[in-house]
């Protein structure tokens, strides 16, 4: 009938109950149904994963808290993020997605440093274009050029992406290195006429 607030009210209320009488499972059940009624209600979501970890469902409980930390990130509450993400790494240390996103915070808040520790320290990085993007994002907003070539080379011949180029091509310029940022485009002038053309405008 389109009453939420109630019909969430009621769950809250069966929920409680099964929690009382120590129905974990039931409990469980009743919380999922309360979080598909109402899908960005954090609050219900964490009761959800913590649930999930006294049931021993672990891969359950990090996956709620993954969806709770992006949720997070894209309305700006880095710190709450940045909880969520320490639950995430908690319960599974090798969950290469949350690493990333801590990554791509760090970098908003203007740790780039932080960002670039992160980064580096994800085993499998060099699979990774989006993480490779991140890290060279960093180094450029520390003036790396150095540390950014290689990234931007490795992004435009492994994954045929001109944006590593781009980027590191505009940080030239902005920085007056204007025959630098020449150079390496004619450097990767015929890769980057294969790449896909709507990346270069």
């Amino acid at each position: 009938q389109g009453l939420y607030n109630d019909a969430r009210a009621q769950y809250l209320l069966v929920a409680e109950q099964h929690l009382k009488n120590n129905e974990l499972s039931k409990a469980a059940k009743i919380f999922e149904r309360a979080v598909e009624l109402d899908p960005e209600n954090l609050v219900m979501q964490r009761r959800l994963a913590e649930l999930y970890l006294r049931l021993g469902k672990k891969t359950e409980a990090r996956d709620i808290y993954f969806r709770a930390a992006q949720t997070l990130r894209n309305s700006g509450n880095r710190d709450a993020c940045d909880e969520a993400l320490d639950h995430v790494l908690s319960i599974d240390p090798a969950f290469t997605q949350a690493a990333l996103l801590r990554g791509e915070i760090r970098l908003q808040a203007e740790d780039a440093d932080g960002a670039i520790h992160i980064l580096e320290a994800i085993p499998d990085i060099d699979s990774r274009v989006e993480a490779l993007r991140t890290l060279l994002r960093a180094h450029l907003a520390l003036q790396h050029t150095v540390e950014a070539e290689p990234l931007a080379r490795k992004i435009l011949t492994v994954f045929n992406d001109p944006s590593g180029v781009n980027l590191l091509a505009e940080s030239m310029i902005s920085g007056g290195k204007f025959e630098d940022a020449l150079r390496f485009y004619q450097e990767h002038a015929d890769k980057l006429m294969t790449a896909d053309a709507a990346a270069l405008t």
